[in-house]
């Protein structure tokens, strides 16, 4: 076997200890041994490689039968760490999370977005103290930001942003306010990605996130983003329902995001949910009316959707932990379709992050870390 080849089976073996105790977090060298089939000597060399440059620490104490107690070997999930970014139209919200996806920081800044030296110097000024108050910056991999618009399939381009009125952005010139290396994804893409990545038995699901202009959404195949032939797949947004009604903002009058924006339920452009809720539970002709008329075209959305791609549905946004509470009402309304009549039509509700788009914008850096671990790093 040639240098190189050596050199090249070495890397294999140490991604593989590598990924199998991040995703385990932590086992005995027994198990280490065991589960990636490698010889002793080849996993004791990994180790030794690993605990020298606190990839792995020391985890739980073991029984032992005699002299010394062994330890378990623990992935130090405080390696590194990502930061995530979610751009909306009047805030952006920070979140700085570990390996293992643990939130170690959020907040939420009034920002109003403009597509300018301004905006985005602060904003970098704001995301470099959220890092100086939590996190060591060495060991920050960089910065994601979920934005509102397409990106390109190179990553290299924002294609559009409706809402706020932009075509053809470069990712460059938002780079050069930022010391840290960013990347740029739509904003569902990386929360979908994000949940997936973070939950091992989702392997693939068509995610939805209901905003305050409408429904997005991404579709996830093998815990990766399925962006389509052109980077524009999952919009679902843009589903015909065959209703009339008041133009959404591609100008559609007819689409499931006209429907199902938080502000078509509320009547507001900035939505007050609690006092809409709290209208509902007490008995509010006009909110009762408002939320039957919401339930149906949800419902209508995500039959559509089940029937396409017969896949977990998950569903997140502000709106989420009402719709939970609301949860046998609108999996109901769901069954009402005769394609489900004859089963049990089962909806998850995300209500495990206020900004599942920014933790998934954080989850992307930490995958690619992970994954090319041994190839970017190992010498």
């Amino acid at each position: 076997m040639s240098e190189i080849q050596k050199t090249s089976l070495k890397k294999i073996n140490m991604q593989k200890i590598f990924t199998l105790l991040y995703e385990e977090g932590s086992l005995s060298q027994t198990d280490i041994r065991e589960m990636s089939g490698l010889s002793g000597p080849t996993v004791s060399a990994c180790l030794q490689y690993f605990k020298k440059n606190e990839v792995f620490i020391d985890g739980e104490v073991l029984a032992s039968s005699g002299g010394r107690k062994p330890r378990q070997i623990a992935f130090n999930y405080d390696l590194r760490y990502g930061v995530g970014v979610e751009i909306g139209m009047n805030h952006a919200d920070v979140r700085i999370l570990n390996m293992k996806g643990n939130l170690l920081s959020r907040s939420r800044f009034r920002l109003h977005f403009s597509h300018n030296d301004e905006y985005w110097n602060r904003l970098s000024q704001l995301v470099e103290e959220e890092i100086s108050i939590h996190v060591d910056r060495r060991r920050v991999l960089g910065v994601g930001i979920a934005f509102p618009g397409e990106v390109s399939l190179d990553g290299q381009s924002i294609k559009r942003a409706t809402i706020f009125g932009l075509r053809d952005i470069p990712v460059s010139d938002i780079q050069k306010h930022f010391d840290l290396p960013i990347r740029v994804e739509y904003g569902p893409n990386a929360a979908g990605f994000g949940m997936a990545y973070r939950h091992p038995g989702i392997n693939g699901c068509v995610y939805l996130v209901i905003t305050n202009n409408g429904v997005a959404g991404s579709l996830i195949h093998e815990r990766q983003i399925l962006r389509g032939k052109s980077g524009e797949a999952a919009a679902f947004g843009h589903l015909m329902l065959d209703e009339p009604g008041k133009p959404c903002f591609y100008g559609s009058d007819s689409t499931w995001s006209n429907f199902c924006a938080v502000s078509q339920l509320t009547q507001q452009e900035d939505p007050d949910l609690p006092t809409f809720f709290q209208a509902l539970d007490s008995g509010d002709e006009s909110a009762r009316k408002a939320w039957h008329d919401y339930v149906k075209y949800m419902a209508r959305g995500l039959a559509v959707v089940k029937i396409c791609f017969d896949t977990d549905i998950i569903i997140a946004g502000h709106i989420a932990p009402y719709l939970q509470e609301h949860y046998d009402e609108l999996r109901e309304e769901v069954s009402r379709f005769p394609a489900f009549r004859d089963e049990q039509v089962n909806l998850i509700i995300d209500t495990t992050s206020s900004s599942p788009m920014a933790e998934g914008a954080a989850m992307l850096l930490i995958a690619d870390y992970v994954d090319n671990y041994i190839e970017n790093v190992y010498e």
